[in-house]
């Protein structure tokens, strides 16, 4: 049956993404990467067009960074970090494979990484797991040193391939001479010390104690910037330290990537807390449990007559989140606690949306009513690699401008995992939707 919750509302479709990852299918497109932290003057070199970088922000194939006086560090999906010295351009390809054209990059392999490739005008490298790498090009780029701190590294150069491990570095000329030798890994020059700092600074706070392998380069900020609690329904969660109002989603703007719709956070923390886990709410503050499977967003949608809105999905992957009960300084409910919306035509436009949030008591009349909830989550995209269904963006240029979701009676747009894409079958608004598909939670303190 169709459920009305309290008197002010959109006439809304919501629909929430069940899946959990045993449901999930493997796509073609890669994990991205995440440009997590900016220091001095960086770049970003995207389609061709050079913006100055925020962090955190997503990097895709064939995006490049370019640190001019600035430094800047590099999260992978499986928890490796890059970081790149000043005066470097370093472009990402995607699936582990980097191009490393000028400067210099400390890598910091996961052992949960598969081998990672760095092509270099001297010859192409490759870095193994559970590595901590250098690699260092000449003044005009045609140099290469490369020297290895722990782990196995392997150069193609022209002539032949050499082998470096633990301790040893390997200088490469242009000529086309190599030599190798032994060095004092505990020498740290300025750049070396920035990295560790960087690199411990992730690893010896509280939040590497309850973050899976894949995220805990991001300790430091989430020991900056909120605590850590346990819940008896999920094990350790974390709150963030923000001002009264926030929720989940609304600290940003949306903008179409090859995954679909996807969440651009300003908070220092928003990329593990928005694209990994869920939230909930406990009635008094918003918490985040942490997940390992990537999302470009985890939020159900809602729609009515000139308005859009979402909310964050909860670990039944449907309303408990999405519904979550608050209530307003005065002491009366608000069934709308967890739900940001913004006029329609507002959508996907660059800017952080809490510029037009639209305060859910003040609707128009024409969009006021009650939230109908949607059990089954829409249709699989009809393109590979996508969140959202073809007609949702503009086609016919290298650039396309995306336009906002469709209405109720097409497809909306859904957040998906990496790895999967949504099943069943879409009911329209008039269908009447069994009870909210079946969620696996996750073992708590995962």
């Amino acid at each position: 049956m169709l459920t009305r919750i309290g008197r002010l509302g959109l006439v809304l479709l919501i629909v929430g993404l069940p899946l959990s990852a045993a449901a999930q299918s493997a796509t073609d497109a890669p994990l991205p990467a995440t440009l997590s932290y900016v220091e001095g003057g960086v770049d970003v070199d995207h389609e061709g067009v050079a913006e100055s970088a925020t962090a955190p922000t997503l990097l895709l194939e064939g995006d490049r960074v370019r640190t001019r006086d600035g430094r800047a560090e590099i999260v992978l999906a499986d928890g490796s970090l890059f970081h790149v010295d000043g005066d470097t351009t370093v472009e990402w390809l995607g699936s582990g494979h980097l191009r490393l054209l000028r400067g210099r990059v400390m890598a910091r392999l996961s052992p949960s990484a598969a081998p990672y490739a760095i092509d270099t005008p001297a010859g192409a490298v490759r870095l193994q797991p559970r590595g901590e790498y250098d690699l260092r090009l000449g003044v005009y780029g045609s140099d290469l040193q490369l020297s290895v701190v722990r782990g196995v590294a392997e150069l193609d150069a022209p002539d032949q391939r050499h082998v470096v491990r633990g301790g040893e570095t390997l200088a490469a000329a242009a000529s086309g001479q190599v030599a190798l030798r032994r060095f004092n890994s505990a020498r740290f020059d300025a750049f070396t010390s920035w990295a560790y700092e960087r690199a411990s600074g992730s690893s010896d706070g509280e939040s590497s104690r309850h973050l899976p392998a894949e995220l805990r380069a991001y300790g430091s900020s989430l020991d900056r910037h909120g605590r850590w609690d346990h819940l008896d329904s999920h094990g350790y969660v974390w709150y963030p330290s923000v001002a009264v109002g926030w929720r989940p989603y609304s600290h940003g703007g949306w903008r179409h990537t090859r995954y679909g719709w996807t969440w651009y956070g300003l908070d220092a923390w928003a990329w593990p807390t928005h694209h990994f886990g869920r939230w909930g709410f406990s009635g008094s503050a918003w918490y985040w449990v942490p997940g390992q499977v990537w999302g470009p967003a985890w939020v159900s949608w809602a729609f009515a007559p000139g308005y859009i809105g979402w909310s964050p999905l909860g670990w039944d992957g449907g309303f408990r989140a999405a519904s979550a009960r608050g209530w307003r300084g005065r002491g009366d409910y608000d069934s709308w606690h967890s739900w940001t919306t913004i006029p329609r035509h507002r959508f996907g436009q660059r800017g952080a949306v809490q510029s037009w949030m639209v305060d859910r008591r003040h609707l128009p009349d024409a969009s006021r009513g009650g939230f109908v909830y949607q059990a089954a989550p829409p249709p699989s995209p009809a393109w590979r690699g996508s969140a959202v269904p073809r007609g949702s963006f503009s086609v016919g240029n290298s650039s396309p401008r995306p336009t906002p979701p469709p209405a109720p009676q097409d497809a909306p747009p859904g957040a998906v995992p990496r790895y999967g894409s949504p099943s069943g079958s879409w009911i329209p608004p008039d269908g009447v939707p069994s009870a909210p598909n079946s969620w696996s939670r996750p073992t708590p303190g995962s």
